[in-house]
């Protein structure tokens, strides 16, 4: 096939796909007939298009936008360098957006390969989440705005920081790699072949890296000789469940194993987006979503480590950020059956007891039990076998932070 065959091939195809993810238009999760099949309609649509997409990169290699940072540095191997990275980012009401935006693609060392799926909760005063000089491209050069899918809501809309993740996912098309973030960060260069090649470097072919980002100060990165590890909980006590807690270690070359995931910063294979799908059934969750997510995937099989060097920072000091409760909107009965949902699929008890906070979905809100073949835990590891690996009792309460000091070692 030539050339412009394979272009217009491309163009045609990844045109449809992608209008899908820019209009802006909103689709409620479950209850959606094009949600229910997603998974099972873009398999051989997004093989077709990632072979001419090799095809038409290879054959003729577009001049990089000005700016881009790319390539300066010696070749890693070709997959760190060239697989697909899809790129979760929820961003309410922030200004920052478009800065992470750009960082992430200017820095990156491929930013061709870099996709980002954006949930922007925007109001009209809040501004875009793209990078006004985006939307001006040469049409013979590479646009970093064709890397980036936007699906649009009003935050009186939004339902929490669950619900923009699970509406992030649904624009993923078939990379090979997922990574999931905030969206108020700086990056390291070349960030993308950095993280590949530290993932690589984590035994198992299941596998996650994540943690709590280093932050950083008004743009000034902290020490980058250490790293947090997420190795121990932290009991909320009135929700009778933890939320996940982490503890500084000295960076080193490989990636350390660790208890739980953290949202901020996540990198897998995007594989567990169909094992461990986003529950759309969380409104307004927000201490429970970490612990769960992280029990799902580890009762799926898949292992967690904590990356050995951190490739993004984030900007904690966000202290007069608009949240989404403080929306006119009357989230705290919502909020309270999505912790049910929590505590009823955790089985979670009182405390020094066995008795269960939710002894019988059938007798609550509907929402508590919804879809729990598909949303629920994994049948490859047990919730019994979780809380043991992670040395923690939820009868007791035990916080599991022996665990802190055994796995800053890796032992």
């Amino acid at each position: 096939m030539s050339i412009v065959g394979v272009a217009i091939a491309v163009f045609l195809l990844l045109g449809a796909m992608f209008l899908d993810g820019s209009t802006g238009g909103f689709v409620r999760g479950a209850s959606d007939v094009r949600v229910r099949s997603l998974h099972a309609t873009m398999g051989a649509n997004v093989r077709d298009a990632k072979r001419l997409t090799s095809k038409l990169n290879h054959a003729q290699q577009l001049p990089l936008s000005a700016g881009s940072r790319a390539s300066s540095v010696q070749t890693l191997a070709p997959s760190v360098d060239d697989d697909t990275i899809f790129v979760s980012v929820a961003s309410f009401r922030d200004p920052q957006c478009p800065r992470t935006v750009n960082e992430m693609l200017s820095k990156a060392k491929n930013p061709r390969r870099v996709i980002l799926g954006i949930i922007e909760q925007h109001g009209p005063e809040d501004g875009n989440s793209i990078p006004p000089e985006y939307e001006v491209c040469d049409p013979f050069a590479y646009c970093p705005r064709d890397n980036i899918r936007v699906r649009r809501v009003l935050p009186v809309e939004s339902k929490g920081p669950t619900f923009g993740r699970f509406v992030s996912s649904l624009m993923y098309r078939g990379e090979k790699y997922f990574m999931m973030i905030d969206s108020h960060n700086l990056f390291i260069n070349y960030w993308d072949s950095v993280i590949l090649a530290n993932y690589l470097r984590a035994p198992g072919a299941k596998t996650v890296l994540s943690h709590y980002p280093n932050g950083h100060d008004a743009g000034k990165r902290p020490d980058e000789s250490m790293i947090m590890v997420m190795c121990k909980a932290i009991w909320v006590h009135e929700l009778h469940y933890p939320r996940n807690g982490a503890q500084w270690t000295p960076v080193r070359e490989d990636p350390y194993p660790q208890s739980f995931t953290a949202a901020g910063f996540l990198f897998g294979n995007a594989s567990l987006l169909a094992e461990a799908p986003f529950d759309p059934y969380l409104d307004y969750l927000f201490d429970g979503e970490e612990l769960l997510f992280t029990i799902r995937l580890w009762t799926h099989g898949w292992d967690i480590f904590g990356p050995s060097k951190a490739v993004l920072f984030h900007d904690y000091n966000r202290h007069t950020a608009k949240r989404f409760w403080h929306e006119k909107v009357d989230w705290a009965p919502v909020q309270r059956i999505s912790q049910k949902r929590v505590q009823y699929l955790l089985k979670s008890t009182f405390r020094n007891s066995t008795t269960l906070v939710v002894p019988d979905a059938r007798v609550e809100d509907p929402r508590v039990s919804v879809e729990e073949a598909k949303y629920g835990l994994g049948k490859v590891r047990t919730l019994a076998d979780f809380w043991k690996h992670v040395h923690i009792d939820p009868v007791q309460r035990s916080d599991g932070a022996d665990l802190c000091d055994s796995r800053r070692w890796g032992r």
